[in-house]
């Protein structure tokens, strides 16, 4: 199966951010989500599959 590769370059924060992160100072990211009440895992899985093509980057 093919991929296709991005080659799409950095903007300049996303530079500053890669060129500042070292072992000893990680710059990830997270993010919670809190929900009322219980969603079925494969329900948030479909949920994020059919927007993922939204980000090329991850596509």
């Amino acid at each position: 199966m093919s991929q296709r590769v991005s080659r799409r370059r950095l903007g300049p924060q996303d530079f500053a951010f890669l060129a500042m992160e070292t072992r000893e100072s990680p710059l990830n990211i997270g993010s919670i989500a809190v929900f009322e009440g219980e969603v079925p895992y494969e329900r948030l899985v479909a949920s994020l599959a059919a927007r993922l093509h939204l980000i090329p980057r991850y596509t």
